[in-house]
C-alpha cells in the first residue's frame, strides 16, 4: 500500500508542476527576425514570399496586417503599406503558419513592414530596404 501512495503523490506532483508551468508561460511572444522559422524566398534579388512558422510551444503565428493606402491628389493609389507585428501564440495542440506574397509593380509602390522583437524588416517592391 505504501508504494501506491508514493506513486500517487509523484503523479499528482508532476501534474501540478505541469499546470504551474503552463500558467507561467507567456500567452504570446514577439518573434525575432533571425529565427529558424522565418524564411524569405528570393527570385534573383527580389523577395517573392515570406514564410513564418511559430517556434516550439508557440505554434500559432498571430500576425494580421495593418494596411494603409497613400493616394495622390486625384485619389489614385500610389503606395500600399502593410505592417505585420510578428507574434506567435502559445498552443500545444495547433500549429498555424503564415505566408505573405510580396507584390511588385511599376504603377504602385508595395511596402511590407515586418516588426520583429529585434528589428524591423522593410521590403519595398521586392527589395529589402532595412
Amino acid at each position: 500500500m505504501g508504494n501506491k501512495k508514493w506513486i500517487f503523490f509523484i503523479v499528482v506532483g508532476i501534474f501540478i508542476v505541469f499546470i504551474i508551468c503552463i500558467f507561467l508561460i507567456p500567452n504570446t511572444i514577439r518573434m525575432r527576425s533571425n529565427d529558424a522559422e522565418v524564411e524569405y524566398v528570393y527570385n534573383g534579388e527580389n523577395v517573392t514570399d515570406v514564410y513564418v512558422e511559430g517556434p516550439f510551444l508557440y505554434g500559432l503565428v498571430n500576425s494580421y496586417p495593418d494596411e494603409e493606402i497613400i493616394r495622390d491628389t486625384n485619389g489614385n493609389a500610389i503606395e500600399k503599406i502593410q505592417t505585420y507585428k510578428m507574434e506567435a501564440a502559445f498552443s500545444m495542440r495547433q500549429k498555424m503558419s503564415m505566408k505573405v506574397h510580396i507584390e511588385m509593380s511599376e504603377d504602385i509602390i508595395y511596402t511590407y513592414i515586418f516588426e520583429y522583437a529585434d528589428k524591423n524588416v522593410i521590403i519595398t517592391n521586392g527589395k529589402v530596404v532595412e
